[in-house]
């Protein structure tokens, strides 16, 4: 353009800042002064509107100067467009200054300083802003009903929601489309779902939008039956609202574990011809493997036509959820055949797997995996790998990468605690708790827990007295359930029975099954019969219905005879037990062997051409050591109950000043 003027410049900023180009509009205005032309007041403030379009609030200030110097301020829509500026910008106090020197506030003003109190927090501001408005003789409009819903919805103000319903059907607005989903919102995020269905029944025109409104409403709030009856009605008015509504059921299904629902959710998902979606057929898999029910999740998982890494992390996942460590196992290596790259969370799974069945060498594969991908800073993962080197009995490697993490928090000192008691090496233990102190990082619960259950394996009393006591120092720390389970169990397993019913009545908790059963099975072991029977007494009373206790006591012929409670309980309890197995690694061979009236075994050969490629050699892993796991006698009976695992060790008489070597192996 050969004529560039004032008039033309103006125009192509105001033109570009209508169509949202508020960057572009800037730099025409810098190009613009550069060539010794100024802005008139329209196109001052179309750059104020640009200014709070992109957050420049300094370049806005730069023009509110400008405004100043050329005595543009006392025009109306330049006093607007300067609240508008400011808010949209965050500087709430700019914006009131502009606002109380306006000479009579307008629609436009209240609403863009309301807007601007919503938007940056301030939502009881702006409730008390609308009253004075009205009193001020302006009416509200569409934009202003909207903003102050949204501030009811943020303050769960449901009482001043109504009178803003109630205003808002004087007025007229109900019927709008935008204003009802807006009412909806509000009473949804206030928790009354039924006003919130009132207002969308009454709607003559329902968007997808209002739709998607009240399914993520019944979903949120776990009311999954009405959530797919409104989705089938959806269905029944042909109103296509996408996957987006099926994936909002699916995943509430998911978290409440709701299979029934998730199955009709399934039927629906097949009807419609969502079943190719490949989100939808990932939160499937993800639904029944939450749900438990495995079996359908592997049926989803073998009919998708395009597995990415999604499905094969949430089927992996939900087969190590469940305690099937041999079909997580399976899949990872049908997984690396098939070429799929792993993320964070499958090694996370499989790392798990491998700690939880002492499969050292996959575990080693995995760890070269891992930093061939750069995965070894993740922190999460870094202590994964440590609990995984410790549960396999290699405390030399564990502490290597203890030793090369970055930035270990206190979860990894107390991963690398635990680690170095599974390992037997209570030395590594006390230098740990050393170092820490010498970083001056203050020990947590976690890290407490952790020490008490390495005092508790090596049967060292005096020490669990010790860092029992100094908990109950520190001020802002209080010994929980778990650490006074710690105590009860070291205690009953160095047969300190007085002294651990004495702690049980004096701790600051009330005892649980999980404390009555460790001294149950230490009484026990230690021919303690009446105190063995005291202990039962209070699982009944607890009503702790699990059969697990009884298998304890099944070895002591004088208890049953003795307690005529057991015979009664034994039916309810479930004695016929099912077939269990141990998981084990021998040569790079995850076999699973079965016990307890059954001799079949089945084998899984996880090898490295499996996993990786022939390049991919374990040489390059910088860990040259073999697992040395220390040569202890095998434990008698590992026993599970319905929440957490106990492991009950046969140790013989327990010397309380040395540290106790020995191998777990679990049996499900």
């Amino acid at each position: 353009m050969f004529n560039q003027n004032l008039v033309s410049w103006g125009a192509l900023i105001a033109g570009h800042v209508q169509y949202g180009n508020s960057e572009i509009a800037l730099e025409l205005h810098g190009r613009m002064k550069r060539m010794g032309l100024k802005p008139d007041m329209h196109t001052s403030s179309c750059l104020l509107k640009a200014c709070g379009e992109v957050r420049a609030l300094q370049e806005g200030r730069s023009m509110h100067d400008y405004i100043l110097r050329n005595g543009y301020i006392g025009n109306s829509i330049i006093g607007n467009a300067l609240v508008d500026m400011y808010a949209r910008c965050g500087s709430l106090e700019d914006a009131e200054k502009v606002f109380t020197d306006l000479r009579s506030p307008d629609l436009v003003s209240w609403d863009s300083m309301i807007a601007g109190l919503v938007q940056h927090g301030k939502s009881n501001h702006a409730l008390e802003r609308f009253p004075k408005m009205c009193e001020e003789g302006v009416d509200p409009d569409e934009i202003n009903f909207l903003s102050m819903l949204k501030a009811c919805a943020s303050c769960q103000d449901i009482e001043q929601g109504r009178l803003l319903n109630n205003h808002i059907l004087l007025k007229g607005f109900d019927l709008d489309m935008i204003v009802g989903n807006g009412l909806i919102d509000m009473y949804v995020k206030c928790k009354s779902l039924e006003e919130a269905r009132l207002i969308f029944d009454k709607l003559p025109n329902r968007a997808v939008v209002s739709w998607g409104l009240m399914l993520s409403a019944y979903a949120e709030q776990q009311n999954i039956w009405s959530a797919i009856g409104l989705l089938k009605v959806m269905q029944s008015e042909v109103v296509n609202g996408g996957a987006t509504n099926f994936l909002c059921i699916l995943k509430a299904c998911s978290k409440m574990k709701a299979l029934k629902p998730g199955r009709h959710m399934h039927f629906y998902v097949l009807i419609y011809g969502y079943d190719l979606d490949l989100a939808i057929s990932n939160t499937l898999v993800y639904m029944y493997a939450e749900s438990g029910s495995l079996q359908e999740a592997q049926k989803v998982f073998d009919m998708l036509p395009v597995r990415n890494v999604v499905a094969w992390d949430m089927l992996i996942s939900g087969y190590v959820r469940h305690g099937d460590s041999l079909s997580a196992l399976q899949l990872w290596s049908k997984m690396c055949e098939e070429d799929v790259r792993p993320i964070k969370v499958t090694f996370l799974c499989t790392l798990k797997v491998c700690s939880s069945v002492g499969a050292m060498q996959l575990g080693r594969l995995l760890h070269h995996y891992i930093v061939k991908d750069g995965l070894d800073t993740d922190l999460e993962i870094g202590n994964t790998i440590i609990d995984l080197y410790g549960h396999c009995g290699s405390v030399e490697d564990a502490n290597w990468v203890f030793d090369n993490m970055q930035t270990p928090d206190l979860v990894t000192w107390a991963v690398s605690i635990t680690a170095s008691a599974y390992c037997g090496s209570y030395i590594s233990i006390r230098k740990t708790l050393k170092d820490l102190q010498n970083q001056g990082l203050k020990p947590n619960e976690e890290i407490f827990l952790s020490f008490l259950n390495a005092c508790r394996q090596a049967g060292l009393v005096k020490e669990g007295h010790w860092c029992f006591g100094l908990m109950m120092k520190e001020r802002d720390l209080a010994p929980n359930i778990q650490h006074c389970s710690c105590m009860v169990d070291l205690l009953s397993r160095a047969g300190c029975f007085e002294e651990a019913r004495g702690f049980i009545h004096a701790m600051p908790c009330e005892p649980d099954a999980v404390m009555w059963t460790s001294l149950l099975a230490s009484s026990n072991f230690f021919g303690n019969v009446q105190l063995s029977g005291f202990c039962l007494s209070r699982l009944v009373e607890l009503s702790y219905h699990d059969a697990f206790f009884f298998e304890l006591m099944s070895n002591d012929a004088g208890l049953q005879d003795d307690f005529s409670i057991f015979d009664k309980l034994q039916p309810a309890c479930g004695m016929q037990k099912a077939p269990e197995t141990v998981l084990n690694e021998h040569e790079g061979i995850i076999q699973n062997h079965m016990v307890q009236g059954s001799n079949r075994s089945k084998e899984i050969t996880i090898s490295n051409a499996e996993c990786f490629r022939q390049e991919d050699s374990i040489s390059y892993v910088n860990l040259a050591i073999e697992p040395k796991l220390p040569g202890v006698k095998p434990i008698i009976s590992s026993v599970k109950s319905c929440t957490e695992q106990f492991r009950v060790f046969q140790l013989g008489p327990v010397n309380v000043e040395s540290p106790i070597h020995y191998k777990e192996t679990c049996i499900f």
